[in-house]
């Protein structure tokens, strides 16, 4: 029997493609015809922006990271021209910047972590649903 989707040659009394997954034809009084059911269609993204399947911080996240070093930097940096003690002030400005960006930077990371931990835990559920 061959497959009606992609014309894979799927053996006798294979009721499935091996291919593609399509089902193929089964028999009734000596009749071959094939059943196609069309795919579920995926509910509508809104409603799954809605639910919590789509997360729009990872999205978001790195333009975030950017305004929020550039408004550290400049802080920072406004600090250190303020004459805080002279050039050990100045000094002290420009370590805060440099350790208030890797750790902001290393806060980020963090978040997209769990996102990303989150994700992979989802395809592995989706796929041992399929499986």
């Amino acid at each position: 029997m061959f497959c009606s989707k992609c014309g894979t040659n799927a053996g006798q009394g294979s009721t499935q493609c091996p291919q593609c997954g399509e089902k193929i034809g089964e028999k009734i009084g000596g009749n071959s015809f094939t059943v196609t059911v069309p795919p579920m269609p995926d509910s509508s993204q809104v409603s799954r922006f809605l639910s919590f399947d789509i997360m729009i911080t990872p999205a978001i996240m790195k333009v975030i990271y950017v305004i929020v070093s550039v408004v550290i930097f400049f802080a920072s940096f406004a600090m250190a021209i303020a004459g805080f003690g002279g050039f050990v002030g100045f000094l002290v400005g420009l370590i805060m910047a440099l350790f208030s960006l890797v750790f902001w930077r290393v806060a980020c990371e963090q978040m997209l972590l769990f996102f990303t931990i989150n994700r992979t835990l989802r395809e592995i559920r989706d796929d041992s649903r399929r499986g």
